[in-house]
């Protein structure tokens, strides 16, 4: 992409027209702010000082030439060097890691895509992996090696792992005096982790080493698609469950950890952004009489949704397999299981979003 003509306007504004017809006008505060000059050479972070300069700055000269635009500013004796590439991404999304979400309902159950481990070795083949993850909010990884850490290798490779109350890592077992009812062999409903959390964990990595009981097939449910259906099927139930503060606690001996927010987040856009629901760590709402009443028939409308046949899925983890699923989309949960048949042993970290669109950057490059 080449510059055809670059003109300076009397509103301190540059108009830029390139040779596939795009036309671009840019402030020449913003091309001032980002002179390449006033770049840490090592770092490439800015160092140049916004508040010395003066917001309707305008250049000595500038010029274009091909896939370059060339400008002098007036505290400076060098040209500033723009590339075209870069210019003419200016004020779009010009980001990998953002994938167009696909929803799912139950149909989805014998749709999810396969990934061998190996993966991790093949740049193409992870970025591959990790950007379905986005599309979808779950993977599963197959050809895992017969061994507890196992699941933990895989994940070193992608990032780092978020730490939390209950350790780097967590051991999925049935357990005396457990902290959790996840560390029980009870039917755990389908629920997010951790929305008490300031910052609720991104990715949740689950890998099976062991599921030998009777019973402990696992579930799973896509939020995202059941909070869309219900703002089309009960708006009233959705604008209560994304304005109103719903407070999240978890507490043993150790630990007190709470933090209120909406069980649907929306973004600037009002889009589904977040789903935070757990019924065990749930706290009640302050809110009181019919406006508390409201909400809680909020809360069953959407419950019901999350326990429908219509959305769950179902299925039982093997050995050597480790399912991956998006901690603030997809639900997850688990059947009962009898301990007394046989072991269950499944092994679970968390990677924050942060991370994993940092590695697909990184992998697109």
């Amino acid at each position: 992409m080449n510059i055809a003509t670059a003109n300076l306007e009397d509103n301190a504004m540059v108009h830029l027209t390139y040779d596939t017809g795009l036309q671009q006008r840019l402030p020449c505060i913003f091309l001032r702010d980002n002179d390449q000059n006033e770049l840490h050479p090592d770092t490439k972070e800015r160092i140049f000082d916004l508040t010395k300069a003066d917001i309707d700055v305008t250049p000595v000269s500038l010029r274009a030439d091909n896939d370059t635009l060339y400008i002098r500013w007036p505290d400076r004796d060098q040209d500033a060097v723009y590339d075209a590439k870069w210019l003419s991404c200016q004020g779009s999304l010009n980001d990998p890691a953002i994938v167009p979400k696909q929803t799912w309902d139950a149909s989805f159950a014998d749709k999810i895509t396969e990934f061998d481990a190996g993966c991790v070795e093949e740049k193409s083949t992870l970025l591959s992996m990790l950007t379905q993850l986005k599309q979808d909010g779950i993977v599963l990884i197959t050809g895992l090696e017969d061994n507890e850490t196992a699941g933990l290798g895989f994940g070193k490779h992608i990032s780092f792992m978020r730490d939390s109350n209950f350790g780097l890592t967590f051991e999925v077992i049935s357990k005396a005096n457990p902290n959790n009812l996840a560390y029980t062999a009870i039917d755990l409903p389908l629920h997010t982790d951790l929305p008490n959390q300031e910052l609720v964990p991104g990715y949740q990595f689950f890998h099976c080493y062991r599921n030998e009981a009777t019973g402990g097939e696992s579930t799973y449910c896509d939020g995202f698609k059941v909070a869309e259906d219900l703002r089309d099927q009960d708006p009233e139930a959705f604008e209560l469950l994304t304005t109103v503060a719903q407070p999240f606690r978890f507490f043993d001996d150790g630990a007190d950890v709470r933090y209120a927010r909406p069980v649907i987040e929306l973004d600037a856009d009002g889009d589904i952004a977040q789903i935070a629901f757990n019924g065990h760590l749930a706290q009640t709402p302050a809110l009181e009489g019919n406006a508390l009443k409201a909400y809680y028939r909020a809360y069953q409308s959407l419950m019901r949704r999350l326990r429908s046949d219509e959305y769950v899925i179902e299925f039982k983890l093997q050995p050597q397999t480790m399912i991956v699923v998006d901690n603030r989309r997809v639900l997850h949960g688990r059947v009962a299981f009898d301990p007394s048949t046989g072991y269950r042993h499944l092994q679970g970290y968390y990677i924050d979003h942060a991370e994993i669109d940092s590695r697909i950057r990184v992998l697109a490059r």
